[in-house]
């Protein structure tokens, strides 16, 4: 839990700090956002709540791109629902997606972001939850040190 806190509060801070401004999506949505069509349908026990078929979200991206074109710099962390039909422990349902928007920036500006945002994030959450770290690295196999400081 503490692990999990720390992320979350330093990815807004990364974001912050690059003058990002944060947005939120709507999590009931009647579009698409990445074509995909398998969204979860929200609707009432009576049925045809919202007039039309509405999902919880896929992404924030179509909103968080049209944003960026009036506000610069922007980006989305929500819960993100994905209703594709599969049961592998590798699969999730729900989860929480970073989407950051940079109108009229190219993909090395991208890139570079990523990779800034991956290196800045995990060397404070590991720097802030030392001993939940030496803690997972006694209990576990993975070589967990290792394998973040590759970053």
């Amino acid at each position: 839990m503490r692990i999990r806190s720390t992320l979350s509060l330093k990815i807004h801070e990364f974001f912050s700090n690059n003058n990002f401004l944060y947005m939120h999506a709507p999590i009931i949505t009647s579009n698409d956002g990445e074509g995909a069509g398998e969204g979860f349908v929200v609707d009432s026990e009576q049925g045809n709540f919202f007039n039309k078929k509405a999902l919880l979200g896929v992404t924030g991206q179509l909103h968080a791109e049209s944003f960026s074109n009036c506000f610069g710099d922007v980006y989305t962390f929500a819960p993100t629902f994905r209703a594709e039909n599969s049961n592998t422990k590798k699969h999730a349902a729900e989860f929480w997606m970073v989407e950051p928007e940079m109108a009229f920036k190219g993909i090395d500006e991208g890139i570079k972001l990523a990779d800034d945002m991956l290196k800045f994030v995990i060397r404070e959450t590991i720097k802030e939850n030392k001993e939940e770290f030496d803690f997972l690295e006694k209990k576990s196999n993975y070589k967990l040190f290792k394998k973040l400081n590759l970053f």
